[in-house]
């Protein structure tokens, strides 16, 4: 064996689930999943603590087996094959690392684990996977000596040097300070685009799920929500939880969509029964003396201003946020305002 180097095909692997589930002491975790995972995107499992995220990514490396229905990869049936007979990459939220050995053995260990490798070749390919991570150089270092950016650079050259079908990491950004993640994240983004690998990543972080997505996979309490593009989740929400989760969202049921319309104007999903979300960036106050509203609360937020309005005089109607440009003159608390919807707001 000449090289090793970790490229996988362009096409990456296809990986479908059908029906999944799985439970744990009698709760489900995994709840009748079905979901693909197209050859070559990234697609992010998203979603609060406990939805089933983790446990999802889980069954697809063979690190648990199904209660029901299937894991396919490139078509296969992966009932009863262990993890080291799927040919994935795994990243774990702690990384995982080996304190005993120093960062070349760490990522050499999946090519030894499987054996029928000469030496000479693990090295190459050892070499190979750090340079890919911009680690090169760092092979004679201890984990102990590496920040934890550099860490799960190892940790991912662990994952690719074996050359695998797809990649899955499980919020490895989530120990990471927040300039650190955004670093990680478009390392990550310009990695898996060079190598054209399939990659399944969990957060349930929705900014990074919109910033390195091609779809989002949106879970609750063990079932599947929502699955899109970002833009299209974020837009078109398919309930109150996906609407809510992805972002602020100012929801309306029935009559309170009704008397929105007589603020706003005709509005899709009005009426008894209908469900009306509004974006808050997509409102805008101003001032009037005659307004139907008046600024209850205003915060700045860097970038923007938030301002929460309140219907007058109908102190039962929720409260409408709205989000406006920080460059703009503040509204004062209390001041009257009438408010107007950006255009494609609903």
């Amino acid at each position: 064996m000449t090289s090793a180097n970790p490229i996988v095909s362009p096409a990456g692997a296809d990986i479908e689930l059908t029906g999944v589930s799985k439970t744990y002491a009698g709760v489900p975790a995994v709840e009748n999943l079905t979901v693909r995972f197209a050859p070559g995107e990234l697609c992010c499992l998203l979603g609060p603590s406990g939805c089933g995220k983790s446990t999802t990514l889980r069954l697809i490396a063979g690190l648990e087996q199904p209660d029901a229905g299937t894991v396919r990869i490139r078509g296969r049936d992966m009932r009863g094959l262990t993890p080291q007979r799927r040919n994935l990459g795994f990243v774990f939220q702690n990384y995982a690392l080996f304190p005993h050995m120093g960062v070349r053995d760490n990522v050499a260990y999946g090519l030894r684990s499987r054996g029928g490798m000469r030496e000479a070749a693990i090295r190459e390919a050892v070499r190979d996977a750090l340079s890919m991570v911009r680690l090169e150089g760092y092979g004679d270092r201890r984990v102990h000596e590496l920040s934890g950016g550099e860490q799960q650079r190892v940790a991912l050259a662990r994952a690719l040097v074996t050359g695998p079908d797809a990649l899955l990491l499980d919020e490895p950004f989530s120990n990471l300070d927040a300039r650190l993640r955004e670093a990680m994240r478009f390392e990550l983004a310009e990695l898996r685009a060079r190598l054209g690998i399939t990659t399944v990543f969990v957060t349930h972080d929705k900014e990074e799920a919109f910033a390195l997505a091609d779809r989002i996979v949106l879970l609750r309490d063990a079932r599947l929500e929502q699955a899109g593009a970002p833009e299209d989740l974020y837009r078109n929400p398919a309930s109150p939880f996906a609407a809510g989760f992805l972002g602020s969202a100012n929801c309306f049921v029935g009559e309170q969509g009704a008397r929105l319309e007589e603020l706003f104007g005709p509005m899709p999903g009005t009426g008894r029964g209908g469900l009306l979300v509004l974006r808050p960036e997509r409102i805008r106050p101003f001032p009037d003396e005659d307004g139907p509203f008046t600024v209850a609360e205003s915060l700045f937020m860097g970038p923007y201003v938030r301002y929460l309005l309140r219907l007058e005089p109908a102190p039962s109607f929720p409260l409408v946020e709205a989000h406006c440009p920080a460059f703009e003159q503040r509204l004062a608390l209390g001041a009257r305002v009438r408010a107007q919807l950006l255009p494609e707001s609903v």
